[in-house]
């Protein structure tokens, strides 16, 4: 490469090399997408789709089908920002998933080392041998990159995070090594039913699990229990025992700041979650409960609104954003967001709760009391339920007296 910079007439040879790096670029995500792809093929009888550009951003790519293969990919390659392989899990092993996922890092590795067999076998000469050196190094780097565990998450435009080939792996090697009943422990936190899973998780803790996803999966069932003192002590022994700390850990983190530390501790420890990992919708969440719960709704609504905006779907933050606006005293504005929520999931006590909230702010007290007794049937412990129970019978008993 030094060669090039001696000849005087070095600035069109190295602008050739350094335009090449974009094409470099596509080929090498093709490829490694392209593993993952052809694996899930084999296994899958299902469609396997390819996001070229972006991480799932379908609106705004270009699609080209050929066979079960559907290509979605961003037509300026000046604004790729990743690439992901997509397809339905349904007949698919765990072992099989793993050999997917390592697909990806063995199609580069692959490339990688037919770029190094060209560099010693053919030894390219001029502007070819910084080429390839550079494709070599890329493609590298690509293999590198995705065979590690990396504790950083990955957004996709759905807002909803993933983790990389490497931590994906080591996640699908637990749970192939994971006792048996951890099916049931699955299948019970699948259902919702967090009382019959907690105690078959806690039991695989205490037999010396070293899976930091069991440990979660128990901390979430407490989150979701409300026991958060129990779920900060059994995160305490997840980092004392094995480490790995991730988005998700530090999620859960922030929401048991908010509720054992308090909201002001938890908005702290959210912008520093957002200064080190950008957009997150479970982190706009949980910043925009706390926010609402401290008098700052008005502030609140923007990080609500932009976790919405990157998933109108995302349940959590409909069910926050309408609690937030009847508070604003913005009722319609919040009931279409609980209509939206509802048509996404009737069976959420939260969404019952903030329906019968709505309807005593607008003087429905039957209606109220109706709502907030069918999310009490879902959760006898769902937060203001009773309380607006007997404010409502209150306000129906001033009425009566009144006439």
């Amino acid at each position: 490469m030094n060669k090039i910079f001696a000849d005087p007439n070095w600035i069109l040879p190295l602008s050739i090399i350094l335009l090449s790096i974009f094409p470099m670029r596509v080929f090498t995500t093709l490829v490694h997408e392209m593993g993952h792809a052809i694996a899930a093929y084999i296994y899958s009888k299902n469609r396997v789709v390819i996001y070229l550009g972006s991480y799932g951003d379908a609106k705004n790519s270009k699609q080209i089908s050929l066979g079960r293969f559907d290509f979605l990919f961003k037509p300026n390659i000046f604004t790729w920002k990743g690439a992901m392989c997509s397809y339905l899990p349904e007949g698919i092993s765990l072992k099989q998933s793993f050999i997917i996922t390592l697909a990806g890092p063995i199609a580069s590795l692959i490339l990688a080392l037919s770029v190094l067999a060209v560099i010693l076998l053919k030894h390219p000469a001029g502007l070819w041998e910084p080429f390839f050196q550079i494709f070599f190094y890329w493609s590298l780097l690509v293999f590198l990159y995705n065979i590690f565990a990396s504790p950083r998450a990955i957004n996709l435009e759905n807002g909803h995070t993933i983790e990389n080939d490497g931590a994906q792996m080591r996640k699908l090697m637990h749970r192939i090594n994971a006792p048996v009943e951890l099916v049931d422990a699955e299948n019970y936190f699948a259902e919702k039913k967090y009382r019959e899973a907690l105690p078959i998780l806690e039991k695989i803790i205490r037999d010396g699990t070293k899976s930091p996803d069991i440990y979660r999966m128990a901390i979430n069932a407490h989150i979701k229990l409300k026991h958060y003192q129990e779920a900060d002590q059994l995160q305490k022994q997840q980092i004392n025992r094995i480490g790995n700390i991730n988005t998700s850990d530090r999620t859960s983190m922030a929401i048991l700041k908010c509720q054992i530390n308090g909201y002001e501790e938890g908005i702290k420890y959210c912008a520093h979650l957002l200064q080190l990992y950008g957009e997150n919708i479970t982190i706009y969440n949980i910043l925009g409960n706390a926010l609402t719960e401290t008098g700052r709704t008005e502030e609140a609504l923007v990080y609500l609104d932009s976790a919405l905006k990157v998933n109108p779907q995302y349940i959590e933050a409909l069910i926050t954003r309408s609690n937030t606006k009847i508070k604003l005293g913005m009722l319609e504005e919040a009931n279409t967001d609980i209509e939206a929520a509802m048509a996404i999931d009737n069976t959420n006590p939260l969404v019952w709760r903030n329906q019968g909230l709505y309807n005593y702010h607008m003087w429905r007290y039957e209606q109220a009391i109706q709502s907030l007794e069918k999310a009490l049937e879902l959760d006898p412990e769902t937060p203001l339920a009773s309380q607006y129970i007997y404010e409502s019978q209150k306000k129906m008993g001033e009425r009566r007296v009144y006439k």
